[in-house]
């Protein structure tokens, strides 16, 4: 056997010698790294075991969660690596990149498990020995689930945690108790659709954009994406029920954050609690945006419209109820229940049930055979089912009918949801019950009743019956093109209902405006003429609190400039023309009067969307809708710019016709 030859330093410097005795050092230490920097490690790692290999692990180590405890990481690690990485040194290996404490990929899309972002439970659970914050356990064994990307389908498993301690459940994007859940402070970068499907942000992204400018339906969305990155094989593609799980809980999600309340608690998984909570708070205030200097050039502080939108509906229930606050009654608004019907009922919930207790019967035909009204069967072309019916009397003889039946059974009339309490007047009238009852009595045209047809009368209504529909929404657009605040109306456009939203709209608007600048302000309306017609109008005064009594009266009354030219009488020409902002306010030279009719070219072209969804459903995509198209018009206005989709409008303010 040779001799082991002997390291020759002769001719070597002191600093070379210093150097050759630091590198064998180094070399001694690699199996405990210690006093090792972060790269050196990886460095002595690499020497070890080879560059390729190190690459692989470090590739499968990062696209495990670093939530997950440390025991199912390493069994999701092992499972990972090449059989022969696993044999050579698996879990040695594991434990030394712990201790680099790498972090995992930010991205989902890049991990092969989904995991709750947090490993410790945040409700205040400590560890007893070491005073550390709780750490979460494994709940269940992962399972399979589709992750959907922007480049297609890919199957992955996810894990759910739960602390030990208090009991608290984990998911993906919620936490905590059965019937009690809720979303984590920090927006993850994933949204669940269903228990097996979990779609990327981007994902959600990219279909608001394409439903805000496009105008792309769920059934669409899920087609071209099937096509474009599943090659059309829908069992690797999406389907329409999947975007629209995609779509109302991400917007949920979106609109709580937006209003501050992240810790709202889902009591199921249905989203009914959620769309009834965001629609009172819509109703306590109007959309607001920051205005610019070319969105105030055309007098988007000063400048609001009114006008409603006729294509946009939904089913009510066919029963009627009662208008009143602090039960007193408002005799001069419709009383139609605005709740969505029960499911294969013709009316809601609370009037079924009411209904039954009294022995009358819940669906239509034989209700309306119950109040005595004649139903003939009719046989339609394109269906096959023979309880096909309509009713053979007319408007006024059903409506009479049903009216006389109602009267017997008041209790009836005592459920529901009235007209009142759906139009988001509350913040106004809950207070004012006295002054409210007394305005609505005087919601009659001065010198005619309040069946009786007014001068220059407007074709605002709708056939009598049992109103099975809304009649649409009126908006609120401020004349920069921003939607303010939208509300549903029945049974007609009544100037009652017109006007109720109008002073609720001003009460919220002229909040926090210095009494001495409301006669600047103009408020345009296609039905002026017959708003102002109204006893109510006329006050110089309303029963409301401090100068909001007299905020009807400080204000400006006009009518829009697409509209005028189809009044007749010479006072809306003398009185309510849209000149008399420009002569108010000459300093703004590009007004736009009709910006409520614009923003209708755009909103009317969701109608077969949004007709087909059930109220609050409805109301809820109309309110997301004005958000995001406020969010850009805002961008638009910010580069000098208008937004898209607006229907053209030239007007001559000299002139009394308009073009388009």
């Amino acid at each position: 056997m040779s001799k082991r030859r002997r390291f020759d330093h002769t001719g070597l410097s002191v600093d070379a010698l210093m150097k050759v005795k630091e590198c064998f050092d180094e070399i001694n230490k690699v199996a405990s790294f210690v006093g090792f920097s972060t790269d050196k490690q990886k460095t002595c790692l690499r020497i070890k075991y080879g560059s390729d290999t190190i690459d692989s692990v470090l590739e499968s180590y990062r696209e495990i969660p670093g939530s997950i405890p440390v025991t199912e990481r390493k069994t999701e690690f092992l499972q990972n690596i090449s059989e022969s990485v696993a044999a050579l040194d698996g879990d040695a290996i594991f434990d030394q990149l712990v201790r680099l404490d790498i972090p995992p990929y930010k991205d989902p899309a890049r991990h092969s498990i989904l995991a709750p972002p947090l490993g410790y439970c945040q409700f205040g659970c400590v560890n007893s020995d070491t005073g550390d914050p709780y750490m979460l356990s494994k709940h269940n064994q992962a399972i399979a689930i589709r992750y959907v990307d922007v480049g297609g389908v890919s199957d992955k498993r996810k894990i759910t945690l739960r602390c030990a301690k208090c009991r608290r459940n984990y998911n993906l994007t919620q936490h905590g108790f059965k019937g009690a859940f809720q979303m984590y402070e920090e927006k993850q970068p994933i949204i669940e659709a269903t228990d097996g499907v979990v779609f990327s942000r981007r994902v959600f992204d990219h279909y608001c954009s394409l439903h805000l400018h496009c105008w792309t339906t769920f059934e669409g969305f899920a087609d071209s994406y099937t096509e474009a990155f599943a090659g059309g094989d829908e069992k690797q593609g999406i389907d329409r029920k999947l975007v629209s799980s995609l779509y109302f809980n991400g917007e949920v999600e979106e609109e709580l954050r937006r209003l501050g309340k992240a810790n709202f608690k889902f009591k199921s998984n249905s989203l009914e609690e959620a769309f009834e909570f965001i629609n009172k708070e819509r109703q306590k205030a109007i959309y607001a945006h920051e205005c610019t200097a070319y969105c105030e050039a055309k007098g988007c502080r000063y400048l609001h419209v009114v006008d409603g939108i006729w294509k946009i509906t939904f089913n009510v229930c066919s029963m009627r109820t009662t208008n009143s606050v602090s039960s007193l009654p408002l005799i001069k608004l419709p009383d139609t229940c605005t709740n969505q019907p029960a499911s294969g009922s013709a009316f809601c919930t609370e009037h079924k049930k009411e209904m039954e207790k009294l022995n009358i019967p819940t669906t239509p035909k034989e209700f309306l055979q119950h109040c005595g009204v004649k139903v003939k069967e009719i046989k339609k072309k394109d269906t096959t089912d023979d309880s096909v019916y309509e009713p053979s009397e007319t408007d006024e003889q059903l409506s009479k009918k049903v009216s006389d039946t109602m009267k017997k059974h008041p209790s009836i009339l005592e459920v529901g949801q009235s007209v009142i309490s759906n139009q988001g007047a509350r913040r106004m009238l809950d207070d004012q019950a006295q002054a409210v009852t007394s305005i609505m009595r005087d919601c009659e045209v001065e010198g005619h009743g309040s069946d009786t047809p007014a001068p220059c009368n407007k074709d605002t209504g709708g056939k009598e019956g049992l109103h099975a529909k809304s009649r649409g929404y009126l908006f609120a657009v401020s004349a920069g093109g921003f939607i303010e605040t939208f509300s549903p109306i029945y049974r007609s456009e009544s100037p009652s209902q017109a006007f109720l939203f109008m002073l609720t709209f001003l009460y919220t608007l002229l909040q926090d405006v210095p009494f001495e600048e409301w006669s600047k302000f103009f408020l345009a309306y296609d039905n002026m003429c017959n708003i102002t017609r109204l006893r109510a109008s006329k006050m110089p005064t309303l029963p409301l609190p401090g100068n909001f009594g007299k905020m009807w009266a400080s204000i400006n009354k006009i009518i829009d400039g697409l509209h005028i030219s189809n009044h007749k009488n010479k006072s809306c020409h003398q009185n309510l023309h849209p000149r008399l902002f420009r002569e108010k306010h000459k300093d703004l030279d590009k007004t736009n009067s009709m910006a409520a009719e614009q923003t209708f070219s755009w909103l009317s072209r969701y109608n077969k969307q949004v007709c087909s969804l059930p109220k609050q459903q409805q109301v809820f995509v109309l309110h997301r809708l004005s958000i995001r198209r406020n969010e850009y018009t805002s961008r638009c206005h910010q580069q000098q710019k208008d937004p898209k989709a607006h229907k053209k409008i030239r007007y001559d303010w000299d002139d009394q016709t308009s073009s388009s």
